[in-house]
Protein backbone atom coordinates (compact mmCIF):
# COMPACT_ATOMS: atom_id res chain seq x y z
CA UNK A 1 0.00 0.00 0.00
CA UNK A 2 1.68 3.51 -0.77
CA UNK A 3 2.16 6.04 1.82
CA UNK A 4 -0.99 8.05 3.03
CA UNK A 5 0.58 10.59 5.83
CA UNK A 6 -0.92 11.42 9.11
CA UNK A 7 -3.37 14.10 9.44
CA UNK A 8 -1.93 17.25 11.10
CA UNK A 9 -3.65 17.83 14.51
CA UNK A 10 -2.52 19.68 17.17
CA UNK A 11 -2.68 18.52 20.53
CA UNK A 12 -5.67 20.15 22.17
CA UNK A 13 -4.50 19.62 25.46
CA UNK A 14 -1.74 22.07 25.82
CA UNK A 15 -3.59 24.41 23.33
CA UNK A 16 -6.19 24.87 26.47
CA UNK A 17 -3.31 25.19 29.08
CA UNK A 18 -1.69 27.67 26.47
CA UNK A 19 -4.60 29.82 26.02
CA UNK A 20 -5.54 29.51 30.62
CA UNK A 21 -1.33 30.83 30.45
CA UNK A 22 -2.23 33.58 28.51
CA UNK A 23 -5.55 34.01 30.17
CA UNK A 24 -3.91 34.46 33.60
CA UNK A 25 -1.43 36.88 32.43
CA UNK A 26 -3.93 39.03 30.63
CA UNK A 27 -6.02 39.52 34.07
CA UNK A 28 -2.73 39.86 36.10
CA UNK A 29 -1.25 42.39 34.10
CA UNK A 30 -4.06 44.52 33.19
CA UNK A 31 -7.16 43.55 35.27
CA UNK A 32 -8.92 46.82 34.95
CA UNK A 33 -9.61 45.93 30.58
CA UNK A 34 -10.00 42.01 31.57
CA UNK A 35 -13.94 42.36 30.84
CA UNK A 36 -16.69 39.76 29.38
CA UNK A 37 -14.60 39.42 25.92
CA UNK A 38 -12.40 37.33 27.48
CA UNK A 39 -14.85 35.43 28.78
CA UNK A 40 -16.33 34.92 25.62
CA UNK A 41 -12.94 33.66 24.11
CA UNK A 42 -12.46 30.90 26.21
CA UNK A 43 -15.91 30.28 26.05
CA UNK A 44 -15.49 30.21 21.84
CA UNK A 45 -12.19 28.50 22.37
CA UNK A 46 -13.40 25.34 24.18
CA UNK A 47 -16.52 25.31 21.76
CA UNK A 48 -14.21 25.49 18.87
CA UNK A 49 -12.02 22.72 20.04
CA UNK A 50 -15.08 20.09 20.44
CA UNK A 51 -15.73 21.53 16.70
CA UNK A 52 -12.53 20.57 15.57
CA UNK A 53 -12.71 16.87 17.25
CA UNK A 54 -16.16 16.50 15.62
CA UNK A 55 -14.85 17.59 12.26
CA UNK A 56 -11.61 15.27 12.54
CA UNK A 57 -14.57 11.94 13.08
CA UNK A 58 -16.89 13.65 10.35
CA UNK A 59 -13.42 12.65 8.39
CA UNK A 60 -13.07 9.36 9.57
CA UNK A 61 -16.46 8.44 8.66
CA UNK A 62 -15.74 10.38 5.36
CA UNK A 63 -18.64 12.96 5.69
CA UNK A 64 -17.08 15.79 4.45
CA UNK A 65 -19.83 18.23 4.71
CA UNK A 66 -20.54 17.31 8.09
CA UNK A 67 -16.44 18.02 8.52
CA UNK A 68 -16.69 21.08 6.92
CA UNK A 69 -19.60 22.65 8.07
CA UNK A 70 -17.69 22.06 11.64
CA UNK A 71 -14.49 23.70 10.59
CA UNK A 72 -16.40 26.58 8.64
CA UNK A 73 -18.21 27.27 12.41
CA UNK A 74 -14.79 26.61 14.61
CA UNK A 75 -13.12 29.70 12.52
CA UNK A 76 -16.07 31.88 13.03
CA UNK A 77 -16.49 31.39 16.35
CA UNK A 78 -12.48 32.41 16.72
CA UNK A 79 -12.23 34.97 14.24
CA UNK A 80 -11.09 38.60 15.04
CA UNK A 81 -9.38 36.92 18.45
CA UNK A 82 -6.50 35.11 17.45
CA UNK A 83 -5.50 36.14 13.69
CA UNK A 84 -2.64 37.44 14.71
CA UNK A 85 -1.47 34.73 17.98
CA UNK A 86 1.59 32.61 18.11
CA UNK A 87 -1.09 29.96 18.68
CA UNK A 88 -1.47 27.51 15.92
CA UNK A 89 -4.70 26.00 16.50
CA UNK A 90 -6.78 28.77 14.91
CA UNK A 91 -4.10 28.33 11.48
CA UNK A 92 -4.83 24.75 11.57
CA UNK A 93 -8.39 25.15 11.08
CA UNK A 94 -7.99 26.55 7.66
CA UNK A 95 -5.64 23.64 7.00
CA UNK A 96 -7.87 20.83 7.92
CA UNK A 97 -10.85 22.97 5.64
CA UNK A 98 -8.29 22.32 2.74
CA UNK A 99 -8.08 18.65 3.00
CA UNK A 100 -11.59 18.66 3.53
CA UNK A 101 -12.02 20.52 0.70
CA UNK A 102 -9.85 18.55 -1.48
CA UNK A 103 -12.19 15.47 -0.54
CA UNK A 104 -15.05 17.09 -1.51
CA UNK A 105 -13.46 18.43 -5.25
CA UNK A 106 -13.82 21.52 -4.25
CA UNK A 107 -10.22 22.74 -5.45
CA UNK A 108 -10.36 27.03 -5.61
CA UNK A 109 -11.99 26.38 -1.90
CA UNK A 110 -9.30 24.12 -0.80
CA UNK A 111 -6.76 26.48 -2.02
CA UNK A 112 -8.35 29.12 -0.25
CA UNK A 113 -8.29 27.74 2.98
CA UNK A 114 -4.82 26.25 2.83
CA UNK A 115 -3.19 29.73 1.11
CA UNK A 116 -5.28 31.71 4.35
CA UNK A 117 -3.99 28.74 6.88
CA UNK A 118 -0.29 30.20 4.98
CA UNK A 119 -0.97 33.58 5.64
CA UNK A 120 -1.43 33.21 9.43
CA UNK A 121 1.44 30.89 9.87
CA UNK A 122 3.62 33.53 8.61
CA UNK A 123 4.40 35.85 11.57
CA UNK A 124 4.78 31.96 13.82
CA UNK A 125 7.61 29.61 14.20
CA UNK A 126 5.31 26.72 12.62
CA UNK A 127 7.20 25.26 9.48
CA UNK A 128 5.30 22.01 10.07
CA UNK A 129 2.23 23.37 9.59
CA UNK A 130 3.24 25.40 6.99
CA UNK A 131 5.16 22.40 4.97
CA UNK A 132 2.01 20.50 5.51
CA UNK A 133 0.06 23.20 4.53
CA UNK A 134 2.05 23.39 1.02
CA UNK A 135 1.84 19.39 0.60
CA UNK A 136 -1.81 20.15 0.50
CA UNK A 137 -1.66 22.74 -1.67
CA UNK A 138 0.41 20.93 -3.90
CA UNK A 139 -2.25 17.89 -4.15
CA UNK A 140 -4.36 20.30 -5.05
CA UNK A 141 -2.81 21.56 -7.98
CA UNK A 142 -2.67 18.15 -9.14
CA UNK A 143 -5.86 17.50 -8.65
CA UNK A 144 -6.43 20.86 -10.80
CA UNK A 145 -3.90 19.64 -13.38
CA UNK A 146 -1.86 22.42 -12.73
CA UNK A 147 1.44 20.03 -12.51
CA UNK A 148 4.30 22.70 -12.34
CA UNK A 149 2.34 24.42 -9.27
CA UNK A 150 2.07 21.22 -7.98
CA UNK A 151 5.83 20.57 -8.41
CA UNK A 152 6.72 23.54 -6.84
CA UNK A 153 4.56 23.76 -3.40
CA UNK A 154 5.76 19.69 -3.18
CA UNK A 155 9.41 20.83 -3.18
CA UNK A 156 9.37 23.92 -0.64
CA UNK A 157 7.11 21.05 1.46
CA UNK A 158 9.35 18.67 1.59
CA UNK A 159 12.55 21.16 2.07
CA UNK A 160 10.48 22.27 4.94
CA UNK A 161 9.82 18.77 6.09
CA UNK A 162 13.00 17.83 5.98
CA UNK A 163 14.25 20.62 8.12
CA UNK A 164 11.95 19.84 11.09
CA UNK A 165 12.21 15.71 10.59
CA UNK A 166 8.38 15.78 9.50
CA UNK A 167 8.64 12.30 7.97
CA UNK A 168 4.95 11.91 7.21
CA UNK A 169 4.69 15.27 5.03
CA UNK A 170 8.18 14.14 3.24
CA UNK A 171 6.76 10.76 2.11
CA UNK A 172 3.14 12.41 0.99
CA UNK A 173 5.11 15.16 -0.95
CA UNK A 174 7.01 12.24 -3.09
CA UNK A 175 4.03 10.44 -3.46
CA UNK A 176 2.33 13.08 -5.70
CA UNK A 177 5.55 14.33 -7.46
CA UNK A 178 5.96 10.52 -8.18
CA UNK A 179 1.96 11.16 -9.15
CA UNK A 180 3.25 14.18 -11.27
CA UNK A 181 6.08 11.97 -13.17
CA UNK A 182 4.18 9.43 -14.00
CA UNK A 183 0.94 11.52 -15.62
CA UNK A 184 3.87 13.16 -17.70
CA UNK A 185 5.40 9.64 -19.00
CA UNK A 186 8.98 9.24 -16.89
CA UNK A 187 8.42 6.67 -15.34
CA UNK A 188 11.81 5.68 -13.95
CA UNK A 189 11.72 9.41 -12.34
CA UNK A 190 7.67 8.42 -10.84
CA UNK A 191 9.10 4.71 -9.49
CA UNK A 192 11.80 6.81 -7.71
CA UNK A 193 9.69 9.28 -6.25
CA UNK A 194 7.32 6.45 -5.06
CA UNK A 195 9.83 3.94 -3.64
CA UNK A 196 11.36 7.15 -1.61
CA UNK A 197 7.56 7.95 -0.47
CA UNK A 198 7.17 4.24 0.18
CA UNK A 199 11.18 3.95 2.37
CA UNK A 200 10.34 7.49 4.39
CA UNK A 201 6.93 6.49 5.23
CA UNK A 202 8.09 3.02 6.49
CA UNK A 203 10.72 5.55 9.22
CA UNK A 204 7.76 6.86 10.07
CA UNK A 205 5.69 4.20 11.01
CA UNK A 206 3.06 5.42 8.30
CA UNK A 207 0.32 2.55 7.11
Amino acid sequence: MLPVRKSFTTDNSLIVCRNLVVCVIFFTVSPLIADESTETYLNNLSAAIQLSESAKQATQLRNYKIAADDLQAAIKLLDGYVENSSNDFYPSLFCKLGKVRIEQGLWPAAENALVRCLRLVDHINESQLRAVALADLGQNAFKKGELDKAKSYLNKAIELATKNGDLSTQAFAHLWLGAISALRGNFEHAETELLEAVGIAKKANDP
